[in-house]
């Protein structure tokens, strides 16, 4: 532990110092101390280990708060009070962890994950049954509070209030936190309340993927899981479809397998049929990797189980306009037909058929010229 007493000389207007000091005071590092100009900075409490006895002194200002970047001191916040110059004390700030666990494999974890887990102060999990497992499993009995999707919002202040007076971890189910997971907001909070946050790489399904797919890994693009409604779905996979051809990029999606056929479904529309690789159940008993096209997944995967990776191989850069495909034309076309029977007149149904499927207006106009209702 540092113990070192700082002597430095303080200026009056130096009021932001007065906030952190009522912080430190509300949050119980330290349980008296200096509240208004003149007071005598006395209170302290022994059984926290974090906190160090300050010198006693008449203050005029409140506190300074700094992040030292110091190898032998990270992530000190620095607090004063004198009547000229400055003796005062060292508080240790809390580390926010953002903590790797195995995608299906308990081996996977690397030893660094196993001592913070079982050095935290509290540990914030996706699913805290699913955690709670992995740390039996490890005979570690940290406290445990969820943090999902759902809930974020509300857990985010007393997380960072928990930071205040110990180490937190942060883990998902499986792979590495904030990864088509909430945790980014967390991070940004730590952050923000002057505490270090450090990761702890782990097993990740997106690269474990696209290791064992055998398609190019030089540049990809990650979608995550897709939009659960179809149009949305749509102009999301035309998009990345846009954004990877030029850099012959490999697209890689997450898919629940209740979803699984549709999505590939919305592939050969979109896309075409493309070559990909579907992996399932990485790392685990049941690990399988399917290469093919997507109509092959699709005659391959009639009763999907499982969680799934799917890898889409990236097309060559065009050497010009690329011509829309036939099932992207009828799809376009069926929905042509549906605002032509509702009514809607040429020039609106062709703008908005056009925007979103992303196809030239001289090309939806000559669908909506051949549409029948």
């Amino acid at each position: 532990m540092l113990t070192t007493m700082v002597t430095r000389p303080v200026r009056p207007e130096h009021v932001e110092g007065r906030l952190l000091w009522n912080k430190l005071l509300r949050s119980g590092i330290l349980s008296q101390g200096l509240r208004e100009p003149g007071r005598q900075l006395l209170g302290y409490r022994p059984e926290t280990p974090r906190a160090y006895r300050p010198c006693v002194g008449r203050a005029r200002v409140g506190i300074r708060y700094l992040n030292s970047s110091r190898p032998e001191s990270p992530n000190w916040s620095q607090a004063w009070a004198s009547n000229g110059l400055v003796e005062g004390i060292l508080v240790r700030m809390g580390t926010l962890y953002i903590v790797g666990t195995p995608i299906g494999n308990l081996e996977d974890l690397t030893r660094r994950a196993v001592r913070v887990l079982g050095q935290v102060s509290l540990v914030a999990a996706e699913d805290t049954r699913v955690t709670r497992k992995l740390l039996s499993h490890l005979s570690i009995h940290a406290p445990l509070v969820s943090y999902h999707a759902r809930n974020w919002r509300s857990r985010l202040p007393s997380i960072v209030d928990a930071l205040h007076s110990g180490d937190v971890a942060l883990v998902t189910d499986a792979g590495m936190p904030v990864v088509s997971d909430p945790g980014s907001e967390l991070v940004s909070a730590a952050r923000a309340s002057g505490n270090r946050v450090e990761v702890v790489p782990g097993p990740s399904a997106v690269t474990a993927a696209l290791a064992v797919s055998g398609l190019p890994g030089d540049s990809f693009f990650f979608l995550g899981f897709l939009p659960r409604r179809g149009k949305p779905r749509t102009l999301i996979l035309q998009s990345a479809a846009a954004f990877a051809a030029p850099h012959a990029a490999t697209v890689i999606i997450f898919e629940a397998p209740h979803r699984l056929r549709a999505t590939l479904q919305d592939l050969f529309t979109v896309l075409g049929d493309r070559e990909l690789a579907v992996c399932r159940e990485l790392t685990k008993i049941h690990e399988e990797v399917f290469r093919g096209s997507v109509s092959q997944a699709l005659d391959y995967f009639t009763e999907p189980r499982g969680e799934f990776v799917l890898l889409l191989a990236g097309s060559d850069p065009p050497s010009g306009p690329v011509a829309p495909s036939q099932p992207h034309l009828e799809t376009a076309s069926a929905e042509l037909a549906k605002l032509k029977q509702s009514g809607v007149r040429a020039r609106a149904a062709v703008a908005q058929v056009a925007a979103d499927y992303a196809l030239p207006r001289k090309i939806v106009y000559q669908l909506w010229l051949q549409t029948t209702v």
